[in-house]
């Protein structure tokens, strides 16, 4: 499939790399049937006096790797491109370009990411000299319109009653109280599936005030708070423990705590991932999905899966380390906390029995 994919590119190519690299070209308007548009302006390129004419043979890959390949096919001088976040994974499949520019062999990809194609990508020459060219890529949905951008919200959040202070050494310091908020946000569905584009959240805290200022999707903000509610039941107050078994304790609440969290996260990641390929699935079977988008869907469900089992395994051994700190193995804790392990384990064999049947059956499916 893919020499035929191959062959119909080189046609296409063959066409239109004359027309590209010396005609002014138009918007291209993307229309869904419902008055929705997507534009995206391809300006004509100022005329380089000595353009250079390479030969490029690509062999598949992601963005980045065609530019390298395009960087080694123009070995006489630098080739700069400029290029989002989201452009650099977008897989190119084979090319094979004779005798054209590298202007030429850029806009080559406006072709290949065409009507059948999730994105459109335009690609705009910055400086012929240089020369630098900057690649602009939109992402549409299945009708063909462009993916409506999520909307960051700014939230503050006192934390006072969180941090460990002189009148309140049962607290949490603040590094580990912020790194636990990244980790979780870290592991958050949000976004796992590649479609909305937004920047990632960020925390900054201001010591002195003891506040926290969150900035990200409103479902970031409510999984930074709903961490601050489950910590909230961790932490206690009690004066009567020693400043050494107080701060023992509370450590290993907090640990135990942020396992506990890093594995509900890991399940909702996880159904949202399963949500996510079932739908690109249906879609797919219609023709509205390309292959490739079927496997990355698979591949983050995959992973998803591999994360849920990492966290699990992690909880069952903070979970014991934890009560040998406090107890050195010797009290009821310790043999209820082993209890909860042998149940940990069972999930762990069912989760794992589970990963074994998916990937069984998209073994079979890719046979078909």
């Amino acid at each position: 499939m893919h020499h035929a994919r191959t062959r119909e590119l080189l046609a296409a190519v063959a066409l239109a790399i004359a027309p590209l690299t010396t005609l002014a070209q138009q918007p291209s308007v993307l229309e869904d049937g419902r008055g929705n548009t997507t534009t995206i302006r391809r300006n004509q390129p100022t005329p380089d006096p000595n353009p250079r004419i390479i030969n490029l043979s690509f062999p598949g890959g992601d963005f980045s790797a065609f530019v390298e390949a395009l960087r080694t096919a123009a070995e006489a001088g630098p080739v700069n491109v400029v290029m989002p976040a989201t452009a650099q994974h977008l897989d190119v499949p084979p090319l094979e370009l004779r005798n054209v520019t590298v202007a030429g062999a850029l806009r080559s990809l406006e072709l290949v990411f065409g009507d059948d194609s999730p994105y459109r990508i335009a690609v705009r020459e910055i400086d012929p000299h240089g020369p630098v060219f900057g690649v602009e890529v939109a992402r549409m949905n299945p009708f063909g319109g462009r993916s409506a951008p999520q909307q960051q919200t700014l939230d503050v959040i006192s934390i006072t009653d969180f941090l460990k202070k002189d009148d309140h050494p049962g607290g949490i310091p603040a590094d580990i109280l912020l790194d636990s908020l990244q980790t979780t946000l870290q592991m958050s569905p949000t976004n796992s599936n590649g479609e909305d584009e937004a920047p990632p959240p960020e925390i900054r805290f201001h010591e002195e005030a003891g506040l926290l200022i969150v900035r990200g999707l409103p479902q970031e903000v409510s999984v930074v708070r709903r961490v601050l509610d489950e910590l909230r039941g961790s932490i206690t107050t009690d004066t009567k423990r020693s400043q050494v078994g107080q701060r023992a304790q509370a450590r290993a609440d907090y640990l135990k705590r942020k396992a506990e969290l890093e594995v509900k996260a890991a399940e909702e990641q996880l159904v949202l991932a399963t949500k996510t390929f079932d739908r690109v699935k249906s879609l797919h079977e219609q023709a509205h999905a390309p292959d490739h988008e079927l496997v990355a869907a698979d591949d983050r469900r995959s992973q998803a899966n591999n994360n849920l089992a990492k966290a699990i395994l992690e909880a069952e051994y903070i979970a014991v380390t934890s009560a040998e700190t406090l107890t050195d193995g010797t009290s009821e804790a310790l043999k209820h906390l082993q209890s909860e392990n042998d149940q940990l384990r069972k999930q762990l064999a069912m989760l794992q029995q589970t990963l074994a049947s998916m990937q069984q059956q998209q073994h079979n499916s890719g046979r078909k």
